[in-house]
């Protein structure tokens, strides 16, 4: 037995994937970040992540670890770290441009510089 998606499956699969990496995303966001989140709606959260996932592929970012790290990113540091002229995050803005560099790799460095302004959660 063979088992073929047409596009329409294929799509609606896609996006019930993306629906359930939103919750998810937001369950851990919550547990990670109590106070931050704990003043915003759901649907605002899901606004946050949508805006994440969007930011991180700007970046090509797109396996779901690297996204969920730069969620915790835009958490520690706002939702538009990766842009503006914040001299603060030159060096966080740096880390990422390198797109020569493995995706991973430019988030370590990222989150190292980012360490420095904002320590993560304990």
């Amino acid at each position: 037995m063979s088992l073929h998606f047409d596009a329409r499956q294929m799509a609606a699969l896609g996006q019930a994937m993306r629906r359930g990496f939103v919750h998810d995303a937001i369950a851990r966001l919550r547990r990670r970040f109590p106070e931050a989140t704990s003043r915003h709606s759901d649907e605002t959260m899901r606004l946050f992540v949508e805006h994440g996932i969007e930011r991180a592929r700007q970046h090509a970012l797109e396996a779901v670890s690297d996204v969920e790290r730069w969620l915790a990113l835009m958490m520690r540091l706002g939702p538009y770290f990766d842009s503006g002229d914040q001299p603060e995050f030159a060096a966080v803005r740096n880390a990422l441009r390198n797109l020569e560099v493995y995706g991973p790799i430019r988030l370590d460095e990222a989150e190292a510089a980012a360490a420095e302004l904002a320590p993560p959660p304990a």
